[in-house]
């Protein structure tokens, strides 16, 4: 299944399925050192393998950290 990890509750992830969405755009906002990248983006790039991602990312580090395994998923 794909979808959007928004979090975990109970210890359980929570996971909003794409089929829920009428688009699947999502803004995250948060002040410098949030840790934005690492617990919401990075986790969601890594766990998206059906469809096509477009992120920001000016200073390349998640293209750095998830390039390979995402050759390796066939992206």
């Amino acid at each position: 299944m794909n979808g959007t990890i928004l979090g975990i509750y109970n210890k359980k992830v929570l996971i909003q399925p794409n089929e829920s969405k009428p688009n699947r755009n999502i803004m995250v906002v948060g002040g410098p050192g949030s840790y934005k990248t690492q617990s919401f983006v990075m986790t969601n790039v890594l766990y998206e393998t059906e469809n096509s991602i477009v992120i920001t990312d000016p200073k390349a580090e998640v293209y750095e950290k998830t390039a390979a395994i995402k050759e390796a998923q066939g992206y």
